[in-house]
């Protein structure tokens, strides 16, 4: 037991040496990137992997070789604390240990496919998390070769696909910096970039990324941290008010290139009974709605509170609960607004004053006015009934910070550059000379 503890420490003192001194040696030199693939969340217990050059496996700290296979086709199947290695006919051919950080390559210049997906670099087999998982390792050029297909359409105007190169770089490499204390620099989805590996490439992507090679984005020295998203619905979104952090390239400013494009508008609509039982899992009650509207937006044009009317009560509630409350993937953005519609039944007496006297209730971090007054008069007014609908309308899709893809495009086909793309959605960065 005791040599089994002391070999998983040096296996992690190994790990984390490694990958402080990859941090360390600044922005320059971070030329390989370590990306954890989305197959790790899946069945791990049979992995069918491919090479035209064959295959061998090495010991990831002793670099000592432990297998090798002319075989084209292997198959991995889980034993135990073991991955047993077949050919494709179903011969036994050796065993990998998994309590030990394993890489697979190709011996020559070939992509490795996994599970029918293929990768340049090579795989690493390692616990994270106690989740055995697959790393691709490979160069960081090699890495946007896949990122800037599979996260801005290779159709797009080729300055637009440079500046997205030139920030998925920046993303990258400032990842690497934020993550040193991981076994790992990014995932291949949306949580980081979206990667799709060698089969996502394209001729016209490769020429974009090696045009702005090494190239960067830097604000006082420091890398800038690239985020774009597919449009901005005219309105670059402040990082202070979507994460609550400030950086001051990450600005809100007018983007007129982001408007009236595919993704400007969309709507969809939910009924009034299931938004008020979407608040109540949120911890907000709602027993009816007489009125329902964004009450304020941030400096970014989102929305920041959505006010309630309830009978004499008026909810305040913040935008995230909200769509939470509807299901936030129903959202594109926060820039939206909303009405309501249909029948209405079950009238709410609504009550007139000559003074205002209000008692405001907090129940979490959710507002609740409440007016004691009593009435002059009376005016009647509807409530919603549970066939009336709520529907909402808005521009843009993402978060809006940074890059806006579409805006980028836009601007690309009304003759600006790269650099000057860029210089416009973070502010005031400059771009590197590269290597």
């Amino acid at each position: 037991m005791k040599n089994k503890i002391l070999f998983i420490l040096t296996i992690f003192l190994l790990m984390f040496s490694m990958r402080s001194a990859k941090a360390e040696t600044g922005y320059e030199h971070i030329t390989n990137v370590d990306v954890k693939l989305g197959i790790s969340e899946q069945n791990m217990n049979e992995l069918k992997l491919s090479s035209n050059d064959g295959f061998e496996i090495r010991d990831m700290f002793s670099n000592l070789s432990l297998f090798q296979s002319f075989e084209k086709n292997i198959v991995l199947k889980l034993n135990g604390q073991n991955y047993d290695i077949y050919d494709s006919l179903g011969n036994y051919l050796s065993s990998m240990a998994t309590n030990k950080t394993m890489k697979i390559l190709s011996p020559g210049a070939n992509p490795i496919k996994i599970n029918n997906k293929r990768y340049r670099g090579y795989l690493t087999f390692a616990y994270i998390d106690n989740q055995l998982s697959i790393i691709n390792n490979l160069g960081l050029e090699e890495y946007l070769y896949g990122v800037v297909p599979r996260e801005m359409p290779s159709t797009f105007s080729y300055e637009a696909l440079k500046a997205q190169a030139v920030a998925a770089r920046s993303y990258a490499v400032c990842s690497v910096t934020r993550n040193k204390d991981k076994s790992f620099d990014l995932y291949d989805t949306v949580s980081s970039q979206v990667y799709g590996g060698f089969d996502a490439e394209r001729d016209n992507v490769r020429k974009a990324v090696d045009e702005t090679r090494g190239q960067i984005l830097l604000s006082d020295g420091k890398v800038v941290n690239a985020t774009y998203s597919s449009s901005n619905g005219g309105y670059t979104a402040d990082a202070n008010d979507v994460w609550g952090t400030k950086f001051k390239y990450l600005i809100s400013k007018e983007d007129k290139y982001s408007i009236n494009e595919p993704n400007y508008n969309w709507n969809f609509e939910i009924s009034a009974n299931d938004l008020i039982n979407g608040l109540k899992k949120q911890g907000i009650n709602v027993k009816s709605i007489n009125q329902i509207y964004v009450k304020e937006n941030n400096i970014s044009k989102r929305a920041k509170t959505i006010a309630i009317k309830d009978g004499n009560k008026e909810v305040l509630v913040d935008n995230n609960k909200f769509k939470n409350a509807i299901g936030a993937n129903k959202f594109k953005s926060s820039m939206y607004t909303i009405e309501i519609s249909g029948s209405a039944t079950n009238n709410v007496k609504v009550e007139k004053k000559e003074d205002e006297d209000v008692t405001v209730i907090f129940e979490g971090d959710v507002a609740i006015f409440i007016n004691n007054e009593t009435s002059k008069n009376t005016d009647t007014k509807p409530s919603l009934n549970t066939d009336a609908k709520v529907k909402i309308s808005g521009h843009g899709w993402g978060h809006g910070v940074g890059l806006s893809q579409w805006g980028a495009n836009n601007m690309a086909k009304a003759g600006l550059k790269y650099d000057e793309i860029l210089k416009f959605y973070y502010d005031g960065a400059e771009i590197s000379n590269g290597n």
